[in-house]
């Protein structure tokens, strides 16, 4: 028989007006077909959005879709910063137009499309389920695939960094204040030592809380 072109995909794929549905079927440049698909949004995911909102983190959503779906996920999640239609080109500008703004940009995602974007941001999040090759990519893992995962993340993040501070400032005060005094003599050599070592201690004993 004779062969028929068949075009599967966007609407510019296929070469058709964009009527906002996710895929379309096109044969000899007619269009047979769309389906209008809608994703699942995970049960955490509103909760999660709603404390990174309250803690002043600004929300974007980057993706290829142009489907009418795009919009109404981004409302039932609250999300007012929408990217639609974007290439992963388009992303990796979009993520360097942020930072030059003075952001720092952690980006999530779970698609092939998005390894190579995650070069781009400062810190990067793959979730469990995603492609292998964005796993491998990623800094971070969410192993579990449970969105309150970086709510805990962002807790963990601020806490180390309050201990590192803790540390930095009691170093500080230790060899502004100790080993002057050692080495004027005021003190015996061996005192200076067992106080550097009680230092240690208590820097080694700070960072542990981070375990509790």
């Amino acid at each position: 028989g004779t062969r028929r072109p068949v075009k599967i995909g966007s609407a510019s794929f296929v070469s058709m007006d964009n009527t906002g549905a996710s895929v379309y079927v096109s044969i000899d440049g007619l269009c047979v077909a769309e389906f209008w698909l809608v994703d699942s949004i995970k049960t955490d995911a509103k909760a999660v959005i709603e404390v990174l909102n309250r803690s002043n983190k600004l929300i974007n959503m980057l993706t290829g879709d142009k489907s009418d779906s795009v919009q109404k996920v981004a409302k039932a999640l609250g999300i007012n910063n929408l990217q639609a239609g974007c290439s992963p080109k388009q992303k990796a500008q979009f993520i360097q137009q942020m930072q030059q703004d003075g952001y720092k940009v952690m980006m999530f995602g779970d698609g092939i499309n998005d390894a190579p974007v995650f070069a781009a941001s400062d810190v990067s999040v793959a979730m469990g389920s995603g492609a292998d090759i964005t796993k491998q990519s990623a800094d971070i893992i969410i192993v579990r695939d449970k969105l309150t995962a970086i709510n805990t993340l962002f807790e963990y993040a601020h806490r180390t960094q309050a201990i590192i501070k803790q540390n930095l400032l009691w170093a500080l005060v230790y060899n502004a204040t100790i080993l002057p005094i050692a080495m004027l003599g005021y003190v015996p050599p061996y005192i200076a030592v067992i106080g550097m070592s009680a230092s240690s201690i208590i820097v080694v004993s700070n960072s542990l809380r981070l375990l509790k």
